[in-house]
């Protein structure tokens, strides 16, 4: 196992500068404000190039704002694969807005496997 571990580790960090994010869609707050009960929704087109889908996953981290700084993270949940299509990976997410208030955003990428006994094993991360 350790050297499956090492092999998987060394493939992904020649490999991670490649990833490219095709495309994001994400609610436009600035001119819909999101109603409490209305579903936030956001889909992230993501190119692994010599990845595949597990090796990586994408999460969304979710913040509660006062005085134009996030004081408090409210969650952090991973997308789900929504599509695969030419190594082009569509990861999606849905909710409910169940709070009022003003919060910000933001996805990133980590390195995904099963082997890996946390995250902090392995150090990398991509924000979008």
């Amino acid at each position: 196992m350790p050297k499956k571990l090492a092999a998987w580790k060394q493939k992904v960090f020649r490999a991670w500068d490649s990833i490219e994010i095709v495309s994001i869609t994400i609610p436009d707050s600035n001119k819909k404000p999101l109603s409490l009960g209305e579903k936030f929704y956001a889909e992230i087109k993501v190119k692994l190039h010599e990845l595949n889908k597990n090796d990586v996953g994408v999460e969304m981290v979710l913040g509660q704002k006062s005085d134009d700084v996030v004081k408090k993270i409210l969650f952090q949940r991973e997308l789900k694969i929504k599509d695969t299509h030419h190594n082009v990976i569509t990861y999606s997410i849905e909710f409910p807005s169940v709070r009022i208030g003003v919060f910000d955003y933001a996805f990133r990428i980590f390195p995904k496997n099963l082997l890996l006994a946390n995250r902090q094993d392995f150090s990398l991360m991509k924000w979008i």
